[in-house]
């Protein structure tokens, strides 16, 4: 009977919020917003192993928890390049193709694009954070804009620039690997 009361509870809950969600993103996502900023810091202090037995060394954490996402953040390995060709085959119906003009990136659109954005937060692989790249002169900007007009000109990223950190968020539901959200934080 308190199992049943509880799992009731918890739907309704879930409704509540669904319904706040929606009335949220029709308007300017501020709510959705605030909570999400305003919520406890949320970390993994233990990590269930394989074994059934609980870890809190960094390490053999890590270790865990590559073991479990593995075969999803490594579909291949990273010297096979995807295979646009299977992808057009499985999905090419769906693909709509159209012209796109191409204009140039300047070095003052980048700094308008930076001046837009929020000083706070982490930094990403690349270690720059946001309050830095603000300072950055004109002559570094227009190096930046070259490199990503050599990007769409040829479609090639360098490999440094795609590397990601992926930190795992408990989702509230255990500690084994797989009750974490992968959150992936590119520069």
């Amino acid at each position: 009977m308190l199992s049943e009361l509880l799992q009731y509870r918890k739907r309704m809950q879930t409704k509540a919020y669904e319904r706040s969600v929606r009335a949220d993103f029709g308007e300017e996502r501020k709510h959705i917003t605030a909570w999400v900023r305003d919520r406890p810091n949320q970390r993994t202090d233990v990590v269930e192993a394989a074994d059934g037995g609980v870890t809190a060394n960094l390490q053999e954490m890590d270790k865990v928890m590559r073991n479990a996402w593995s075969g999803v953040f490594c579909a291949r390995t990273p010297e096979e390049e995807p295979q646009y060709e299977r992808f057009a085959q499985r999905y090419g119906d769906l693909i709509k193709k159209a012209p796109m003009a191409r204009t140039p990136i300047t070095a003052e659109q980048l700094r308008e694009v930076i001046r837009k954005k929020p000083e706070k937060g982490a930094c990403g692989v690349d270690g720059w954070r946001m309050s830095e790249l603000k300072r950055l002169p004109t002559s570094i900007l227009k190096a930046f804009a070259d490199l990503f007009n050599l990007i769409e000109e040829t479609g090639q990223w360098p490999r440094q620039i795609t590397t990601a950190l992926v930190s795992l968020i408990p989702k509230g539901e255990g500690s084994a690997p797989l009750k974490h959200r992968p959150i992936t934080v590119t520069s």
